[in-house]
């Protein structure tokens, strides 16, 4: 923890600010990021903004904190990777934790800290947009694929939005169904 004589009221609401790349082009967020103003940056994927930013940050600020970068790696990042749905069309949660290991070293490579990844609804009605993001309606399936998704992570990984929640909520791998 920093000392008391460092940090300032103003501290907390600059590091909750976040940058999202459309609010990275009109306006210049150099100065936030040196006063300590934007605690993260979403969206963005090029590296060398991105590494550029990043330095700024611990540099320049006041107490030399990291930004936070998230980007959606729902199906992969540099490697695509088919949409959750039809990966979970194979019953296969090796599969899909092969494939987010290699997803989450991509993105990791890139600078990026946090995925939103996986999308866990269980879709029930077809009209809704998403449906695609998720491992179908099955809650079953949905579990083992999300476990999968979340389970072999890289060192150092990203970390999922929802791996938290789902690691500590679950006790052991789901067994497959009988055949």
């Amino acid at each position: 923890m920093y000392p008391s004589s460092r940090r300032t009221w103003n501290l907390g609401p600059g590091v909750l600010q976040i940058a999202d790349s459309g609010n990275l082009r009109p306006r210049k967020p150099e100065d936030a990021i040196a006063r300590g103003q934007v605690g993260s940056v979403l969206w963005l994927n090029a590296v060398k903004e991105l590494n550029r930013l990043q330095h700024l940050a611990v540099e320049k600020s006041r107490l030399h904190i990291p930004l936070i970068v998230g980007f959606d790696v729902i199906h992969g990042y540099r490697t695509v990777f088919p949409v959750p749905l039809a990966m979970a069309s194979s019953w296969e949660p090796t599969v899909e934790e092969a494939a987010q290991h290699l997803a989450a070293q991509d993105a990791r490579a890139a600078g990026i800290q946090l995925t939103f990844t996986p999308m866990v609804d269980i879709a029930r009605d077809a009209r809704w947009g998403r449906i695609v993001e998720g491992a179908g309606e099955d809650p079953y399936l949905g579990t083992a694929m999300a476990v999968a998704t979340t389970t072999r992570p890289t060192s150092p990984s990203p970390s999922s939005a929802m791996s938290t929640w789902s690691l500590s909520m679950r006790r052991k791998r789901p067994e497959p169904p009988p055949s």
